[in-house]
């Protein structure tokens, strides 16, 4: 198996003598495989170049890209941490809004308890001065003045009642019937 050398460089040894068809044949067959070699060989070099070429590009594309995942990333740990500061906030304030107000309420409702409780109180001292009154009233007897009055009022009303009794239309009407 000749070796690479030889193939792109053939080496031509005859010094002395005629050069035969065989010869140039053999010489020209090596000088179209030596062309063929370095054809093949600057395409692989090309190709190789360009393959390099893209890899780079890939290489920078990648950097770029692992570049903005880190800066996504830490945007996005920054975004993180200031909504828990702004809801740590709002939930402080949410809390201290809803505190004031319980108080407030609570306030409120302790003073109606304590004014309920002194109407409630009032009402009470109220109904029993009331009806220690009713009843001294009736444990007193009755004055003659008292019963005289009783008595002209109820023959008053049984006159008035016999007068307009039956009278459903009303009274003004009932006294014109007479």
């Amino acid at each position: 198996m000749p070796n690479e050398l030889q193939i792109c460089c053939p080496k031509i040894v005859q010094v002395s003598g005629d050069i035969t068809e065989e010869t140039v044949l053999n010489l020209l067959d090596k000088a179209k495989g030596a062309e063929l070699q370095a054809k093949n060989w600057t395409e692989y070099a090309t190709a190789f170049s360009r393959y390099l070429k893209a890899f780079y590009k890939v290489k920078q594309k990648q950097g770029e890209v692992a570049e903005n995942a880190a800066s996504a990333r830490l945007k996005h740990a920054e975004l993180e941490k200031e909504l828990g500061v702004a809801l740590a906030g709002l939930e402080s304030r949410y809390r201290q809004v809803v505190g004031s107000y319980r108080s407030a309420i609570a306030g409120t409702n302790d003073d109606l308890q304590i004014n309920l409780n002194r109407i409630a109180s009032q009402y009470t001292q109220a109904r029993v001065k009331k009806d220690e009154r009713e009843q001294t009233h009736a444990k007193k007897e009755e004055t003659p003045y008292a019963k005289q009055t009783a008595s002209l009022v109820e023959r008053f009303r049984k006159a008035r009642e016999a007068h307009y009794s039956g009278a459903s239309i009303g009274i003004t009407q009932a006294r014109r019937a007479y």
